[in-house]
């Protein structure tokens, strides 16, 4: 009879490890035919004042906004990155003049942004989310200075 106690596994098995220092997970593909996938852990949402007026879109991103519906009813199996692909192209082979008219309303949309920015800037709530940011960052900085302390 075969002794199988000193006999090694050499089967791939799926672990998953925890990285020390990132806070990252490393999954082993059990084929070993590719190599390990490292799924990063989720970041965090950068906060937003809802009150803060909306940001400009560019003529490009307006031209996306008006052409995606029609090329999705005439090509309704391409997948979205399929239809932003296709309308990449279209952009990119755009005449002149018909690029500029979405351009140019991207210039006063962005006109429009700044002037209502800088009201904003002028306003309690502005004044009160810019402190709840600099308390944010205060907050991680003491976090990351008591970390240090334990790994010195």
């Amino acid at each position: 009879m075969e002794d199988v106690s000193n006999a090694m596994i050499t089967e791939p098995s799926n672990s998953v490890e925890l990285s020390a220092s990132t806070n990252s997970k490393i999954i082993e593909n059990p084929e070993n035919t590719l190599k390990p996938k490292v799924l990063k852990a989720k970041k965090r949402k950068k906060p937003k004042d809802s009150t803060a007026p909306r940001v400009p879109l560019t003529g490009y991103v307006r031209y996306l906004n008006d052409r995606r519906e029609a090329v999705r009813s005439t090509n309704p199996n391409l997948t979205f990155a399929d239809i932003t692909k296709m309308l990449a192209s279209e952009w990119s082979n755009l005449p002149v003049n018909k690029k500029q008219q979405y351009l140019d309303a991207a210039e006063q949309d962005r006109e429009r942004y700044t002037k209502e920015y800088n009201a904003y800037k002028q306003t309690e709530a502005y004044k009160i989310f810019t402190q709840q940011q600099n308390e944010r960052k205060l907050k991680r900085l003491k976090k990351k200075k008591i970390l240090l302390k334990y790994l010195i």
